[in-house]
């Protein structure tokens, strides 16, 4: 009993290592990718300098920062590793050997305007790489009215609509990356379906009304 249970203890602990290794190995791969913006907030780190600890900094709208000693970098449009080598090089002027750690400690926002048959709707900030059927989800999701068959998408800097289908509203959540991904500033409409179960239920009791007065007057 005793070795079977420190074989399940083993297995456990190998499947939380392998577990942390996929982790660990998706950041790096997300770090690799990511390129970073105004509004990100990062925490950096000089080994051996407490003086020259930033645990956060956030990219100003010229995208710079400000970090002691260099004063502003850009680091606009950089990931996470060439921001490292960035402020490495210009603290080497300072220092021997500088080793500096980057982290994304916050990553920026982007805020949509979601109208017409959805449940809430209002401005909402949302991630990076979100879609239109998550403005549409953050907003409360479509009504019972809306039409998901043409929601229009428009951006301030395009005066070009984009449609797009998402589907039926039963269906909505298995079109969760259709159309453009989402920029500041862009609007979402979803409109009114010409016809839902309001105006069949108002247009069946107007046909009984006149079928109603039809057997009244014998017509």
């Amino acid at each position: 009993m005793e070795v079977l249970y420190l074989m399940k203890r083993k297995n456990s602990f190998l499947l939380l290592l392998l577990l942390l290794v996929f982790f660990i190995s998706s950041l790096n791969i997300w770090a690799e990718e990511y390129r970073l913006g105004p509004k990100d907030v990062l925490s950096i780190g000089v080994w051996g300098q407490p003086d020259l600890q930033v645990q956060q900094v956030a990219i100003l709208p010229d995208g710079t920062i400000f970090f002691p000693l260099i004063g502003q970098v850009k680091v606009a449009g950089m990931t996470v590793e060439e921001v490292q080598q960035t402020i490495t090089e210009k603290l080497s002027t300072y220092l021997v050997n500088p080793q500096i750690s980057v982290i994304v400690a916050k990553t920026r926002t982007i805020q949509v305007k979601v109208v017409g048959e959805v449940n809430s709707p209002g401005i909402f900030n949302l991630e990076l790489g979100s879609y239109a059927s998550d403005a549409i989800a953050i907003a409360g999701g479509p009504t019972y009215k809306a039409e998901l068959a043409k929601v229009v998408i428009s951006s301030p800097d395009n005066p070009e609509q984009i449609i797009i289908a998402l589907g039926k509203a039963d269906k909505f959540k298995d079109n969760l990356a259709v159309g453009p991904e989402m920029i500041d500033g862009m609007t979402v409409y979803v409109p009114e379906s010409w016809l839902n179960w309001e105006k069949v239920t108002r247009f069946s009791a107007i046909l009984g009304i006149i079928s109603a007065v039809k057997s009244i007057f014998g017509l």
